[in-house]
């Protein structure tokens, strides 16, 4: 009998030019293990680790890291954690500047809404609906931009990008964060990306950072000599 963990996802590394090593990795308890204490303790697992979300798991080692004297750059996860707004805060509060892949249905204000009310028309808004309807949106052109890639063809994406306001406790966030749609017209594939780097931070940068993290259920992060976490193996990002 195994438990399962994230140790596959969660195994955090560091680089500098041609240096890597391991950094950090945290054991995660799905919530029907931890429900099953006879089960936990049949494998070996102690009574009291509880169950955590992985999201609370990227928090803690992003907190560890900085207390050990890393300093980053950037962060950058995938949508399995940028769904959660909470994660999102927690990490404006370790003073960390991040982009991270969010679902479509994920909810924002392209303006702050006139009332604070139930009515439809003041309700946060579906970034799907955001980047298809709101004048910040439709009124720009699409910016095609470039992402070299090391063994196949370079992938082209339609971008669009504009400031918007997040959800936080159900009202607006006082400060915006970036909104960022990336259409790839050769699958039909969109992506939808948020950000809390300054306004004035370019679009391409922030793709460059973003495209650099590679779809699956991990937090990957980089210092400024480019530190990320990976599925399955620490990688170096150069550039």
């Amino acid at each position: 009998m195994c438990c399962p963990s994230v140790l596959p996802a969660w195994l955090s590394g560091y680089a500098h030019g041609d240096f890597k090593t391991l950094l950090d990795a945290e054991l995660y308890l799905p919530k029907s293990w931890a429900r099953d204490r006879k089960r936990c303790r049949r494998a070996g697992i102690p009574d009291d680790l509880p169950y955590r979300p992985k999201t609370a798991l990227a928090v803690a080692e992003v907190q560890r890291a900085l207390g050990n004297g890393l300093h980053f750059d950037w962060l950058v996860f995938d949508e399995g954690y940028g769904r959660d707004p909470a994660f999102l805060f927690g990490l404006d509060a370790l003073g960390q500047t991040w982009i991270g892949e969010v679902p479509k249905n994920f909810r924002c204000w392209p303006v702050p809404p006139q009332y604070q009310s139930p009515r439809k028309e003041f309700a946060s808004k579906k970034v799907y609906n955001v980047v298809r309807r709101s004048p910040a949106f439709i009124h720009q052109d699409w910016q095609v931009l470039l992402f070299p890639r090391q063994t196949v063809e370079p992938t082209i994406w339609d971008v669009k990008a504009a400031q918007v306001y997040l959800v936080h406790h159900g009202r607006p966030t006082e400060r915006t964060y970036w909104l960022i749609v990336a259409w790839n017209r050769a699958t039909g594939e969109y992506k939808y990306f948020v950000s809390n780097a300054p306004p004035r931070t370019p679009v391409d940068l922030l793709l460059k950072v973003a495209s650099a993290g590679r779809k699956s259920s991990t937090c990957f992060a980089w210092p400024r000599t480019r530190w990320a976490w990976t599925t399955s193996r620490a990688a170096a990002m150069s550039g």
